[in-house]
């Protein structure tokens, strides 16, 4: 019988790092489990088979007049950004994501003065409704 529960540390973690390090230690280091919101086990005749957690990831969004000058542009974005990343500290988060399409000029500054860099594997998302 197939059953999800909570994560137990104490009970778990053997079991959860055995079968990262069978199937994905090469693929991915264990994650952070800084502002997880669910952390949970599947188990089938009391077996544990998979791991899995969600966790907060705050977004950057920018959104510029692109009429204004260059340098109105550039100083708007070291605002913005001045403000996530406070915002990100504040609330003890580790990572700031942001999503570029079509403006390679953005990508080119948050990559050189923000230190934004690809992630491995590809970003899906969903709607929760």
């Amino acid at each position: 019988m197939l059953i999800t529960r909570a994560y137990d540390f104490d009970k778990d973690s053997k079991v959860v790092d055995r079968i990262w390090n069978e199937h994905y230690k090469e693929e991915f280091s264990i994650p952070s489990f800084d502002h997880t919101i669910i952390r949970r086990v599947v188990e089938v005749d009391d077996k544990v088979v998979a791991y899995g957690f969600a966790k907060l990831n705050p977004e950057a969004t920018l959104i510029l007049d692109l009429n204004e000058p260059r340098s109105v542009k550039v100083q708007a974005l070291r605002a913005l950004m001045f403000d996530a990343i406070r915002g990100c500290k504040e609330h003890n988060l580790s990572q700031l994501h942001a999503v570029i399409k079509n403006r390679p000029e953005y990508e080119k500054l948050l990559r050189k003065h923000y230190g934004f860099r690809d992630i491995d594997g590809t970003m899906l998302v969903m709607e929760i409704e």
